[in-house]
């Protein structure tokens, strides 16, 4: 069974997402030197689904299972403090909740602000980078 973030994506999407996320981490070989003294944790590379629940309210928290009010996003780089994720929903929200699709079908659902969002160049995506925040 896949994981539901990623039925929300057509091929042509998955395609772009490839071709985005390659782009990326070429990029990032670049300049991962340059940022990795000042980072407070450790990036990973990771790929995969990750469904981004936008709230409403200051006390409104994600569905258990996620539903159809997440956005489906795919993650490029994850570390204790964040995560960087692309997605096709541009928000003028300020916090979101980041749910990582586990391997027993459940989401770990983990509270952040939203501390960079820009459009990728020539795509329909948007380049997310939230910082993890207790709640």
């Amino acid at each position: 069974m896949l994981p539901t973030a990623r039925l929300e994506f057509s091929e042509r999407h998955i395609r772009a997402i490839q071709r985005i996320l390659d782009q990326m981490d070429r990029t990032a070989q670049r300049t991962d030197p340059h940022y990795s003294r000042v980072r407070k944790f450790e990036r990973k590379s990771y790929r995969g689904p990750l469904s981004l629940y936008l709230p409403r309210g200051e006390d409104d928290t994600p569905p258990a299972d996620g539903d159809d009010r997440c956005h489906a996003a795919w993650s490029y780089s994850l570390s204790q403090g964040g995560v960087g994720l692309i997605a096709l929903a541009e928000t003028d929200k300020t916090e979101a909740w980041v749910g990582v699709h586990l391997p027993n079908h459940t989401i770990r659902w983990m509270f952040g602000r939203i501390v960079r969002q820009r459009p990728v160049p020539e795509e329909e995506f948007f380049d997310y980078g939230i910082c993890f925040t207790p709640k």
